[in-house]
């Protein structure tokens, strides 16, 4: 037999009831208990249904959604490394023509001119840091994460990097006093050389990827909303 949508509902409330509020984790959960409860209610027509609902519960064991809830969230964060492994390939590939070699070699020539050094260093990264803060409230992903297990996995591969790299910007001139003062003489060093233009190489990397990942998540939850509304 097929459970009405009204019975669907039923379950999702039961599994918030048990703390699983996120809607993609609840209809992940949902696919497994409605199955379930299908299936006895099919065996023996006179069960009630919230019993139904309860015996399948019980075949989850003592940690009840729990262990589902950890498989589900592992698979959805092992998707999303794949998707940043796939886009990152994309743009060191012919698919976004070399853009980060691009990027990586145009940041290593400006970095290597003294009078343009800090214009970039302050500019580059404050450009950065601003759009940071504004996607943050744009995205509204705090609010987000409340509701899509998607969102949490997106703030902590995405957002979470983001911030820290961030905060070494902001601390560098603590970090490398002397390479504010005479920028000539510390880019005289190779790794300066390397580790500046691939520092701000994986920034706007970390930005470009962010922003695709972050359209492709408001899809899936634009899917998410049509299908609880059906």
């Amino acid at each position: 037999m097929t459970l009405t949508d009204e019975q669907i509902q039923k379950i999702r409330r039961f599994i918030s009831s048990r703390g699983f509020t996120q809607i993609d984790l609840q209809d992940e959960i949902i696919d497994h208990v409605a199955s379930s409860v299908e299936e006895k209610l099919e065996a023996n027509p006179e069960l009630d249904f919230d019993k139904a609902v309860k015996e399948t519960h019980a075949t989850f064991g003592v940690m009840g959604f729990s262990e589902m809830e950890e498989a589900f969230v592992k698979s959805a964060q092992a998707k999303m490394l794949r998707k940043i492994g796939s886009l990152l390939k994309a743009y060191f590939g012919m698919e976004k023509y070399g853009f980060g070699y691009v990027i990586f070699i145009s940041l290593y020539f400006l970095f290597r001119q003294p009078i343009l050094f800090e214009w970039v260093f302050y500019g580059l990264g404050t450009s950065l840091f601003l759009f940071f803060i504004v996607s943050l409230f744009r995205t509204n992903i705090t609010r987000l994460s409340k509701k899509y297990t998607a969102a949490v996995i997106y703030h902590g591969l995405i957002n979470a990097p983001m911030f820290v790299l961030i905060q070494i910007w902001l601390q560098a001139w603590n970090f490398f006093p002397g390479l504010f003062k005479n920028p000539d003489h510390a880019l005289a060093y190779p790794a300066f050389q390397i580790i500046l233009p691939a520092f701000f190489t994986i920034l706007i990397l970390e930005v470009l990827i962010g922003t695709e990942l972050y359209s492709d998540l408001t899809q899936r939850i634009q899917k998410m909303k049509k299908m609880e509304r059906v």
